[in-house]
This record gives structure tokens, C-alpha cells and sequence, in this order.
């Protein structure tokens, strides 16, 4: 289970770039012992409205801990594009801890701001590990 609260500070409709707060917290039951916090974040997220408002550009840096795990700073940088009134590219580069993701496509939202569908490819890239893959997700926002 993952609880998470989102708070935006001001509106990038309005003032062209926009920062907020991010903190996640993650529980999960291990043998019927009980609830226990595996995971808790906190991220910073801002972004800048580009090209009058066709492009964003989003950054994030963070704290995250898993349990039992030393504390990993945590950041990534997202560019998107609208490319028809309903369909946007993206790109996203995002760096946890010794790990990096590389992952970019295209997103077609289904109902406006609210479901999309993401194709992608991405590529995660450790010390131990390399790996690539392609993505295709549903996903349901602004709740």
C-alpha cells in the first residue's frame, strides 16, 4: 500500500512555472505480522511552462528511505510536447541513488487530463544492471 499527498504552491496556468511538495510514504504486510513503512519520500517538484504552454519542463530532486537501507537523494528532468490537441511527447531523465532511467514517448490522452495512454521505451542502467524495455500504460489522473 502507498500513501502519497501532493500540494502545488502556485499555478503555472497563471504565473507560467509552478514548484510544490511531494511525500510518499509505503507500507506492507510480511507474513501477517502487521502493517510496517517500507519506503518514505520527499520530493521537491518544479516546473516551467515553454513555448506558451505547448512545452513543459519538470525537475525534481528528493530524499527517499527504504527500510532497513541508507537514505538515496533522488532527481530527474522531464521535458513534454504537445503535438496535437490531445497527444504529447515526452522525454525523462531520472537518477536514484547509483541508478539511472532513460525513458521517453509518446502520451495520447483518451479523456482530457484525466486518462491517457503512454507507449514509451526505457532504458535503467545500474553498476549491477542494464536493462530495456517497452512500455505501454494506462494512466488515470487528477482524481
Amino acid at each position: 500500500m502507498e500513501l502519497e499527498f501532493k500540494h502545488l504552491f502556485n499555478r503555472i496556468g497563471r504565473d507560467g512555472w509552478g514548484w510544490g511538495m511531494d511525500v510518499g510514504v509505503g507500507a506492507a504486510s510480511t507474513d501477517g505480522a502487521g502493517w510496517r513503512t517500507q519506503r518514505l519520500s520527499v520530493k521537491l517538484p518544479y516546473t516551467l511552462s515553454l513555448r506558451d504552454g505547448d512545452a513543459m519542463l519538470h525537475v525534481n530532486v528528493g530524499l527517499q528511505k527504504q527500510h532497513d537501507e541508507r537514505r538515496e537523494w533522488l532527481a530527474s528532468a522531464a521535458f513534454e510536447h504537445k503535438i496535437g490537441t490531445r497527444t504529447k511527447l515526452f522525454l525523462e531523465l531520472g537518477r536514484e541513488d547509483r541508478s539511472t532511467l532513460l525513458h521517453g514517448g509518446v502520451r495520447h490522452w483518451l479523456k482530457r487530463d484525466k486518462f491517457a495512454v503512454d507507449f514509451s521505451v526505457q532504458q535503467s542502467r545500474s553498476a549491477e544492471s542494464k536493462e530495456r524495455g517497452v512500455v505501454i500504460g494506462l494512466g488515470w489522473y487528477d482524481l
